[in-house]
């Protein structure tokens, strides 16, 4: 991959990066401010407790991306960046154009994703 490529991955796994930090931190104000004023139904305060799970929830699943992008930046100063990480071929560049934190080529994740789902 040549340097023009993969600084482009860079400028878009970087600008991912900086929304989903936004994200959480937006997320992370908005539960801890639901339901603080104490004077809240029971109707309400299961809406709030359903709220504050639900970005809890959301937040974990945002923070294995985090992992991903991180990971992917990583490889990028080890020049591993675009390598599956099961079979060392190449990811396909529509994949990596699609998913630029992509672990693996488009075979192993299909192969990956069967075994999940037996």
């Amino acid at each position: 991959m040549n340097k023009s490529m993969q600084n482009a991955y860079r400028k878009r796994l970087e600008a991912k990066r900086d929304e989903l930090y936004n994200a959480y931190r937006e997320k992370l104000s908005r539960s801890e401010d639901s339901g603080n004023d104490g004077a809240l139904d029971p109707a309400d305060e299961a809406d709030a407790n359903y709220n504050k799970e639900y970005w809890l929830y959301l937040s974990n699943k945002d923070r294995r991306l985090l992992r991903m992008i991180d990971e992917a930046l990583r490889k990028m100063e080890t020049n591993e960046y675009g390598e599956c990480d099961d079979c060392g071929r190449q990811i396909q560049t529509k994949r990596l154009k699609a998913v630029p934190w992509a672990r693996l080529c488009i075979e192993c994740q299909e192969s990956h994703d069967r075994e999940k789902h037996k």
